[in-house]
């Protein structure tokens, strides 16, 4: 075990945090790395969470209470800097469990690379008392982390422990606005490195929202455009007048607010291009970190919409999955919407051609799948008809107070349909499989994500 000579300042925000308050303090308590102070910044909570607090306080001169000024998680953040007399400073939420050997591995990386001013680890989701298998964290050095930062947030906020310098040098939190650690580091990229260590060091708890402050979806995703949009034009000198808001949105789950996706996707394909070839010119990161970001940004893209290679392969149009065709100067940016559009009608026309259509997998994307289909239907870019809804949950769905009878899926032997949209992601595969062995010709199946492309 290293020396325990500097001080670690660890921050915990708080907010009506009572349920899992303790666990988390306990975390820290338990760390091999023993010179800590623990600055717990209660943000005017209601419940028991203060009294607990108090109960450690009272036991450990290492933790201190410090009263929040009710500016959100940026602003409580920054007090705790203020506050901290460490020479490392170590983030920590109050509903997550930072694993024994945290402080001691991070504190231990940093004084053996003095020119990382940044440093996060693994983690793993945390449910129930179990901890998922998967890690949630698959990038690791300087320039991957910053090549993904360009479109998502790379980094586990709860995981990063930082230098007192960077603080000191005039790096805040800013305050009042969601997704502030996005914002920080994107900030950051020009001036900080950042690494992230290979060992799983923190459990990051995900039984429900965040139980210190919890945050709307939608208002995340809205955050993360603007962090995108304001980090390309700053880093790149895209001009963002070229594009719509939408274009910003960060990898995952914004797809969903994405309102028109074939027009969207050539928008992305000229923003990545962009992107690359301005990096080419500046060198502002590496050509290979920022190829393989953009590449994967594109993927996902292509993988959401559903255009799998077997339609890629009947419109002899394979280079679209990745583009390095734009990349190495072989294809042109015309040939790329080219095809697009090709795929885009090629996908219209099997809507229009087939008469009745059946939906498997009525949850949450059957829902959206059914009120996609309508919603084509009455534009007519889509001429079939509804033969049914399938599901194992068998009930009643309402849509524009119209009524749709969800029927169990030995359904479909008497059913009468010239394809069948598979119209949950979860289940997908396992679906197909299901209605193959039950006779329907592959073919006839589809996914329904496809209809996104015709919005």
């Amino acid at each position: 075990m290293i020396a325990n000579r500097n001080l670690v300042s660890v921050i915990m925000p708080t907010y009506n945090a009572e349920r899992y308050i303790r666990e988390a303090i306990e975390s820290i308590i338990s760390q091999t790395y023993s010179n800590w102070e623990l600055l717990i910044v209660d943000d005017g909570s209601t419940d028991s969470t203060r009294k607990i607090i108090e109960e450690y306080v009272k036991a450990d001169d290492r933790v201190r209470l410090i009263e929040g000024k009710r500016k959100g998680i940026g602003g409580a953040l920054n007090l705790g800097m203020e506050m901290a007399e460490g020479n490392y400073i170590a983030r920590m939420d109050a509903d997550d469990i930072s694993l024994p050997m945290r402080l001691e591995k991070q504190v231990e990386f940093m004084e053996g690379h003095k020119e990382v001013g940044v440093c996060a680890t693994q983690f793993k989701e945390y449910a129930f008392h179990k901890a998922q298998q998967k890690n949630m964290c698959d990038t690791f050095t300087d320039q991957d982390i910053k090549a993904r930062l360009i479109f998502s947030n790379a980094l586990g906020h709860p995981t990063i422990m930082f230098r007192k310098k960077v603080f000191d040098d005039g790096w805040r939190y800013a305050e009042n606005i969601i997704a502030e650690d996005y914002d920080l580091w994107t900030r950051m990229m020009p001036d900080i490195k950042f690494q992230c260590l290979e060992d799983v060091l923190l459990y990051y708890r995900k039984e429900d929202q965040n139980s210190s402050f919890a945050i709307d979806g939608r208002e995340i995703v809205l955050a993360d455009r603007m962090i995108i949009k304001a980090c390309i034009t700053r880093l790149f000198h895209v001009a963002p007048s070229s594009y719509k808001n939408e274009d910003f949105c960060g990898n995952g789950e914004f797809y969903f607010q994405v309102k028109d996706t074939y027009n969207y996707m050539i928008r992305q394909i000229d923003l990545l291009a962009q992107i690359y070839q301005k990096n080419k010119e500046t060198e502002v990161l590496s050509g290979y970190t920022v190829r393989k970001s953009i590449q994967e940004r594109w993927r996902l893209l292509l993988d959401f919409v559903e255009i799998k290679d077997d339609i890629l392969k009947r419109r002899e149009a394979l280079f679209l999955r990745d583009l390095n065709g734009i990349i190495d100067g072989t294809r042109s940016l015309g040939e790329y919407k080219e095809k697009l559009r090709e795929i885009y009608d090629y996908i219209k026309n099997i809507f229009k051609t087939f008469q009745k259509v059946a939906l498997y997998g009525m949850g949450k994307d059957g829902e959206e799948t059914l009120q996609r289909l309508l919603t084509l239907q009455k534009k007519q870019i889509v001429n079939c008809s509804l033969a049914a809804l399938i599901d194992r949950n068998r009930r009643n769905i309402s849509i524009d107070s119209q009524t749709y009878i969800v029927y169990a899926p030995e359904y479909l032997e008497k059913l009468e349909f010239n394809f069948i949209l598979i119209s949950s992601r979860a289940y997908h595969d396992e679906i197909r499989k299901q209605l193959i062995d039950m006779g329907v010709h592959p073919e006839k199946i589809l996914s329904g994500n496809m209809l996104r492309f015709l919005q």
